[in-house]
């Protein structure tokens, strides 16, 4: 909820993940989404903000986050991407299982 009524107001910076070719044309608040760094990791998102064609995602995963070969995103890091980008969450298997708690 901080992220949301708080952040700076970024460009998006999509050039570091993969266009998807089945995407979230409209991403709600709160909705987890996956993204696909162009180093080939995934991981899960949390949107903030949906401002048309992008939106603004939060990692909501504890382990870092690959942006590239020598730039990586820390847990609840903030970035802004196009909705291209966004996918549905691949299923996890039960030793991936997350919990995820939005206050506010």
């Amino acid at each position: 909820m901080a992220a949301h009524r708080f952040h700076k107001p970024v460009l998006p910076k999509s050039w570091f993940f993969e266009t998807q070719q089945e995407t979230i044309a409209a991403p709600e608040w709160g909705q987890i989404v996956e993204l696909t760094s162009q180093t080939g990791d995934r991981a899960p998102f949390i949107i903030i903000e949906n401002a048309g064609s992008a939106s603004l995602c939060m990692l909501a995963r504890e382990a870092d986050f690959e942006l590239s070969a020598n730039k990586t995103m820390a847990f609840c890091g903030a970035i802004k991407v196009m909705n291209d980008r966004l996918s549905q969450p691949k299923h996890q298997t039960d030793s991936q299982k997350g919990r995820f708690a939005l206050v506010g």
